[in-house]
């Protein structure tokens, strides 16, 4: 715990020295600025202010106001989405069944490992022991995806491109070979707290993204989009939307805060144009106007076929409107959007990357109507100022 303390002492030592110096701000200017911050939006502290570049702005603008905490992400959703709603977030085979009924475009399943043998009727392949999870990678049609029916942050989720039954080894997306027993550590058998190995695991079929964005990319490997909406009085509207661009030498597209090298792009909501680019997190970020690959400018492309995007997204909300708030995983394919997942709790902090907090006036308006503000002290003395 005390070297924990003094890494965070150094890191944000780090942050300050490099805002002294990039914006000519010495330490007192900063010390005011974040008392402000704090004054403004009980919901902030010292690491908002650095994490979201909200020292590049005169202070008590819009920013100091409008930034939610990564501290206040959760409360954000538990304010507006009552518990008993949001189990279709939680489990994913509950949404893929409902998905199913609802005609919601989702990746394919191929099959479901669920060792105490209760499936739903729509189900192809039912495994329901180790062997027959063999069986079923030795016939399968590659590459595929697989994640547990409830789990989180990407754990015990993997990309295989193919399996030998001889060597009995996992070959996975990014060329790297398991043993089927180290496959087992890493997935089903997977040892994290909220994994719930009872409730099965899903093998689902991999999404090709759409031509033009690997061509913009300049890779195969998806950039997903978050999708941020609320269903108010009048039917869905999309707040937020996120890119998450993959960049060179990565399998996936997750940012980790800004550990991964992968990059995030601002979408706007009505017609699908792009800012530039973030590339980590503040202040050891930067804005890239052009993608590092393909030389190609974010601000020259817009996402294809975004008013059937947002209209899927739109549609899919509007089943699910006691969740107030709903945060999608989404990937672009040529026929359309597909939805990986529903998301209850979604993070922030990607959101707001681009110095625009996502507490603005129509959020704002929507938790002071719809949330529940008694749950956190701190989110409801930021809305009443």
């Amino acid at each position: 715990m005390f070297k924990s303390k003094i890494d965070k002492i150094s890191q944000l030592n780090a942050m300050a020295s490099l805002v002294r110096d990039a914006h000519s701000k010495n330490y007192l200017s900063q010390l005011v600025d974040i008392i402000k911050l704090y004054q403004l939006n009980p919901t902030c502290n010292i690491w908002d202010y650095y994490r979201h570049r909200i020292y590049a702005s005169q202070r008590g603008s819009e920013i100091y106001k409008n930034v939610l905490s990564r501290d206040s992400q959760e409360t954000l959703s538990r304010s507006l989405n009552p518990r008993h709603a949001v189990s279709i977030a939680w489990d994913k085979m509950l949404f893929t069944i409902l998905a199913n009924t609802y005609q919601i475009p989702t990746p394919k399943l191929y099959a479901v490992y669920k060792p105490d043998g209760n499936f739903a009727d729509f189900i192809e392949r039912k495994l329901t022991s180790i062997e027959e999870v063999k069986s079923f990678f030795s016939g399968a049609t590659y590459p595929i995806f697989a994640k547990p029916v409830k789990g989180n942050l990407g754990t015990g989720a993997i990309c295989i491109s193919d399996y030998c039954r001889e060597t009995d080894t996992i070959k996975k997306a990014d060329g790297n070979e398991l043993s089927f027993e180290e496959f087992l550590q890493k997935t089903i058998n997977h040892k994290a707290k909220r994994y719930v190995k009872k409730a099965g695991y899903l093998f689902q079929q991999s999404v090709i993204q759409h031509d033009e964005i690997t061509e913009f990319t300049g890779s195969t490997t998806p950039s997903g989009f978050r999708f941020v909406v609320l269903n108010m009085a009048d039917g869905p509207k999309i707040h937020r939307v996120i890119w998450k661009i993959v960049s060179k030498g990565n399998i996936n597209d997750n940012f980790n805060v800004g550990k991964t090298g992968n990059l995030i792009v601002n979408v706007c909501p009505e017609t699908g144009s792009l800012s530039d680019a973030v590339t980590a997190c503040w202040p050891f970020a930067e804005y890239k106007s052009a993608h590092e690959v393909t030389k190609r400018k974010f601000k020259d492309f817009n996402i294809p076929i975004w008013e059937s995007i947002a209209s899927s997204v739109k549609r899919a909300s509007g089943f699910f409107t006691d969740i107030k708030i709903l945060h999608w995983d989404i990937i672009v394919t040529n026929d359309g959007p597909v939805m990986l997942e529903l998301n209850d709790i979604g993070g922030t902090d990607i959101l707001q990357m681009h110095e625009k907090g996502l507490i603005d006036e129509t959020l704002r308006a929507f938790l002071r109507k719809e949330g529940n503000l008694e749950m956190n002290t701190k989110l409801k003395k930021m809305l009443l100022r």
